[in-house]
């Protein structure tokens, strides 16, 4: 993505969670027993890491809390479970002592969404074991049915999506990290293998009782457990926080459903876990494995809301000029077969004689533009210990439908446009069912569709090789990992670039991002209509530049610079 600087605006009845009590009996209070455990931070730093950098500059900016006697960052504050990402546990528990003092839980409460009879009410400061009669809920355990998880779940995204945008448009950046922090911690722990569970009680039981375990089974020690997502485009979750909070849920549900499934899996942390010590909490690097995917779809669904809250915040941030499209139509055909299931795992398995299509509709890219770049990005998995290659086609023929087309009727496959790898388990050391992401340069095919006014891409995946690989469709149920094909456009802009005046000695230029190849002029002005020629180029070398008024900074006169040389 193309970001900009931001340019800030002048500052204008509560079920008992079973396991909380399995928390009391068996351990003492530290942080590491108790679902995730450092894990959180991990989870938070992984998501904070692929954040704009307009967004970082505004939390990288000294703070001093104040019950804190030392100054640090704001990321720092976030990122500190005994600070802001474990908000949650100072007010709700399990966290005693000195960090959830009554001082500590009474100002943290004023970052929590909570409620009571299905309307907003400030949290009731708690700790176990049990939280006093008629307290009000804290955005924390979901311990409900999933009907009435969901409604919850809704109700406090929009709230957490209001307050922080509220935050940051009053120039309060630290506050808007407070509720961030409050809203990941929650996020996180629908993932982790305690409160996963959540809500699923009599699963949970029957899955000990087949698998002869107990309520320890679950707690665990993650400190080896990977949340990192480099690479990792994070989405808008909606226009504003309304139906941001309604694709939040939604995923946050698909999140959970997949944590559960894995927990569960024979094959995943059900079958390895079995085999470690876990009556002391033991674990192993096939389980570190299997709680990894778990804690990196909390990653990106976090991501995603950190962006949002930017975003509907401040929605110039992001250069206009770059753009992403999930697909439209998605499927893929199988030899002598007919119409396959498009919402569910989309082969590309050769040996199978199957492959994929997908279709982009980028209507809504402006009319007699540059494409500047176009990139493919896919998400993959390959459950077998042999590697692949996926090549990418271009296909001519926009006509199908992915509710329709089978081996019958399929476009042909042009020209190959590019390739990338789908590595085996062996070669990437990791379990079944881990999956992967690659992007692919598809400049070329975007840009001659688009300037032949063709607004739908058509693109054909085959794998080349003995593997079964598959990525999943864009309607399908699981969205934890959403989206498995997202295809990113830059366009280039006419527009003059935003600068600004930095002093240089005694000399006052003109401070810029350039592009690449890109020549730029000055011009000025005395009244703001007629410009004139400074008659100075410079050739961009996409990076920062400035540029000066030979004839000295005149305060004057307006100045601007323009693309191009005359």
């Amino acid at each position: 993505m193309v970001f900009l600087s931001v340019q800030k605006p002048i500052p204008s009845t509560l079920q008992l969670p079973l396991c909380r009590i399995a928390f009391l009996l068996l351990f003492a209070s530290t942080h590491s027993a108790f679902g995730w455990g450092s894990t959180h931070a991990q989870i938070t730093q992984a998501a904070y890491n692929v954040q704009p950098q307009a967004l970082k500059n505004l939390w990288v900016v000294s703070y001093q809390h104040p019950q804190d006697g030392s100054t640090r960052t704001i990321q720092a504050y976030l990122l500190d479970y005994f600070w802001w990402s474990g908000n949650p546990d100072h007010v709700d528990g399990p966290l005693n002592g000195s960090f959830a003092s009554e001082d500590r839980k009474n100002y943290a409460k004023l970052f929590h969404y909570g409620e009571r009879g299905g309307a907003f009410a400030v949290p009731t400061p708690t700790g176990l074991p049990l939280p006093p009669e008629g307290s009000a809920w804290t955005y924390h355990y979901f311990t409900f049915s999933p009907s009435e998880n969901a409604g919850r779940a809704e109700r406090g995204a929009e709230w957490y999506f209001d307050r922080i945008v509220e935050a940051f448009l009053d120039d309060r950046d630290e506050d808007a990290a407070q509720y961030a922090g409050s809203f990941a911690h929650a996020i996180e722990d629908r993932s982790s293998t305690v409160h996963a569970w959540d809500g699923y009680g009599a699963e949970r039981s029957v899955v000990e009782s087949q698998n002869g375990v107990s309520m320890q089974f679950w707690f665990i020690n993650d400190n080896n457990v990977s949340a990192d997502i480099a690479g990792y485009d994070p989405l808008m979750l909606g226009t504003n926080s309304a139906d941001a909070a309604q694709e939040f849920t939604t995923r946050l549900q698909s999140l959970n459903d997949e944590s559960r499934a894995n927990l569960s899996d024979t094959n995943r942390y059900l079958g390895s876990h079995l085999n470690d010590d876990w009556v002391n909490s033991g674990s192993s690097p096939a389980t570190d494995a299997h709680m990894a995917e778990m804690a990196r779809g909390s990653s990106r669904l976090l991501a995603d809301a950190f962006f949002t809250g930017f975003m509907l915040a401040f929605p110039d941030a992001v250069d206009p000029g770059d753009m992403h499209f999930t697909p439209n139509h998605d499927n893929y055909t199988e030899v002598a077969a007919g119409v396959q299931d498009h919402t569910g795992n989309l082969s590309l398995a050769s040996t199978s004689g199957r492959q994929a299509y997908l279709k982009f509709d980028i209507s809504s890219l402006p009319g007699g533009g540059t494409i500047q770049s176009a990139t493919l990005t896919m998400r993959t998995r390959n459950d077998f210990a042999v590697d692949a290659t996926a090549n990418v086609y271009s296909v001519a023929d926009d006509s199908w439908l992915e509710t329709t087309i089978e081996d019958s009727n399929k476009p042909a496959f042009g020209p190959v446009i590019g390739s990338f790898p789908i590595e085996g388990t062996a070669t990437l050391m990791v379990s079944p069912g881990t999956s992967q992401l690659d992007m692919i340069d598809v400049t070329g095919w975007v840009a001659t569709n688009y300037n032949s006014s063709d607004v739908q891409i058509s693109i054909g995946l085959l794998e080349v090789g003995t593997s079964i690989t598959f990525f999943r469709a864009d309607e399908h149920s699981d969205q934890s990992e959403h989206p498995w094909a997202l295809l990113s456009i830059i366009m280039e802009s006419d527009s003059p670039p935003a600068f600004t005046n930095i002093t240089v000695g005694t000399e006052t230029g003109f401070e810029f991002n350039s592009a690449a190849g890109t020549d730029y002029r000055l011009e000025c002005s005395t009244n703001g209509m007629d410009w004139t020629d400074k008659n100075i180029v410079l050739h961009g070398l996409g990076q920062t530049e400035i540029l000066f008024d030979p004839n000295g900074f005149d305060s004057n006169r307006a100045y601007r610079i323009m693309k191009g040389t005359q």
